[in-house]
């Protein structure tokens, strides 16, 4: 598999995935097979161990990305979606009412993949959805792992308000999750059912990254993992100990260079990260496990707001934007963890 180029810092590419022509989703899946069957697994544990978690991580940043379901600012076509899934049967989300949520499940027999759409340039209920910071009570939904809307909720929200240490998460995103959790969770059910060995990996970029975190935090049927990209925090410390225990087949956070949204929304307000450890993709391509991001985050924030054009109004799509502001462009994740992969074995 070839290394590819980074495309430029723009405001385009920022918000929107690459163009038809511009970039192959899996690129290098007849070199790095996934590893979802036994022998597979066993092969890269054999010969690179170490490698086994970013060949995950690369097919799940393509998946979170094929989320947004676009080519720039094109709708991607139906038969092109599948035909990027190939191999996997696929269920898309009914778009949350409310609040707009989007994404699709896609499984294999032995391995499953739920993923939900970043935030939508454009989309006021995304806007909503990401700056309603208020902190709000979690129920504890794995203790009736079955059922999505279950009695116990309601005993769990009560005895919340009354916990020394409560599970607090960000008020957008549960409400945004909330809008599809029957759907999701009869995805999840169905198939943890029928394969109950089967690893369900939970993924996404940005928004979609929280909600993949708030939804492995939700299921309780094991062989769990969570990969996300470009996620701002979600949860208080109480709510990131349940990410941690529901998702038993490991947390992947992947912080690319000095992501603005990965430090929103602030410490100061209660928030916590569901690691360390964190990936970091620095600018030379490297990945290290580091305990917390590099640049803190008030400073990160005058960073954007000072990025941002005038009124935070722009017409050329195509001119470029800060460095750090580019670090979020879901399409990065991708090349850098791709190209991480492919260099380890080069």
């Amino acid at each position: 598999m070839e290394i590819r180029t980074l495309f430029p810092p723009t405001w385009k590419n920022l918000y929107y995935p690459p163009e038809k022509t511009a970039y192959v989703y899996f690129a290098g899946r007849d070199e790095f097979p996934f590893p979802a069957s036994g022998n597979i697994q066993t092969r890269y544990a054999q010969t690179n161990p170490r490698l086994l978690p970013f060949v995950k991580a690369a097919y799940a940043a393509d998946a979170s990305m094929l989320g947004y379901q676009g080519y720039g600012q094109a709708p991607m076509p139906e038969e092109d979606f599948r035909n990027n899934l190939k191999n996997f049967t696929y269920q898309p989300l009914r778009t949350g009412l409310a609040t707009g949520t989007e994404g699709y499940f896609a499984r294999q027999d032995d391995f499953a993949i739920m993923v939900f759409r970043g935030t939508e340039k454009g989309d006021p209920k995304d806007s909503f959805t990401d700056l309603s910071l208020l902190l709000v009570p979690e129920p504890d939904y794995s203790t009736a792992a079955e059922e999505p809307q279950k009695a116990l909720r309601h005993l769990s929200f009560i005895e919340s308000l009354f916990h020394p240490s409560p599970c607090k998460v960000h008020h957008g995103f549960q409400l945004a999750l909330n809008d599809v959790w029957n759907e999701v969770h009869q995805y999840l059910w169905d198939y943890r059912k029928a394969h109950p060995h089967s690893e369900i990996v939970f993924a996404g970029h940005s928004l979609g990254a929280a909600l993949a975190t708030l939804a492995v935090s939700r299921f309780g049927g094991g062989n769990a993992s969570l990969y996300t990209f470009g996620c701002p925090r979600t949860g208080n410390e109480v709510f990131c100990q349940r990410v941690v225990n529901q998702a038993d087949q490991g947390v992947f956070r992947f912080v690319n260079g000095n992501d603005p949204v990965t430090h929103v929304p602030p410490e100061d307000l209660g928030y916590r990260h569901t690691s360390p450890p964190l990936r970091h993709i620095d600018y030379e391509g490297n990945i290290q496990e580091l305990a917390t991001a590099p640049v803190g985050d008030w400073t990160d924030l005058a960073r954007v707001i000072q990025g941002l054009p005038r009124a935070g109004l722009f017409t050329d799509l195509d001119s470029r934007t800060a460095v750090y502001l580019a670090d979020h462009s879901p399409a990065q994740y991708c090349i850098r963890v791709w190209n991480y992969v492919a260099g380890r074995v080069a």
